[in-house]
């Protein structure tokens, strides 16, 4: 639920942490019917960063609701680059002095294997229950149905 009313922006530290994220943007999708991004740091922290200064990262603290606003989700691996963990330090430091929400998530395991597949099912795992807690089956596929059908006519 973490993620409700937001946009998430999940990065990965590393090559397999990564492609967690990529799995995580998907299975938001098409279980939860949910828009997220995805990234590997450190290209992430200088492309979407950017968006920390948009419109989504701004809050109005006396709306009477409050409208949707950027989440960045952080899939981290132990085996981070130094560089990288430099950039994931100062643009987590930078989300969080725009008040932008922050979750990170640390893999754990001794094989990347492993710790991406532990990302993963926590990745799959959060998309069903985002999509209960909004009340959407995340069985069917409508729209990928839809547009299979539209091609091939």
């Amino acid at each position: 639920m973490d993620l409700a009313e937001s946009v998430p922006m999940i990065w990965g530290s590393s090559p397999a942490a990564a492609v967690a994220a990529y799995r995580l943007a998907c299975q938001l999708s098409a279980n939860a019917k949910y828009p997220a991004l995805h990234g590997e740091l450190p290209d992430v922290g200088h492309h979407q960063v950017a968006a920390l200064d948009g419109p989504l990262a701004e809050r109005d603290i006396f709306a009477d609701t409050s409208g949707r606003t950027l989440k960045l989700v952080v899939l981290r691996d132990v085996e981070e680059h130094p560089q990288v963990t430099r950039r994931r330090e100062a643009s987590l430091r930078a989300a969080r002095e725009r008040d932008v929400p922050v979750t990170e998530l640390t893999a754990e395991g001794e094989h990347p294997l492993e710790r991406m597949a532990g990302l993963i099912g926590l990745g799959d795992y959060a998309s069903t229950y985002l999509a209960l807690g909004y009340d959407i089956d995340p069985t069917p596929v409508s729209a990928i149905t839809e547009v299979k059908a539209r091609i091939s006519q």
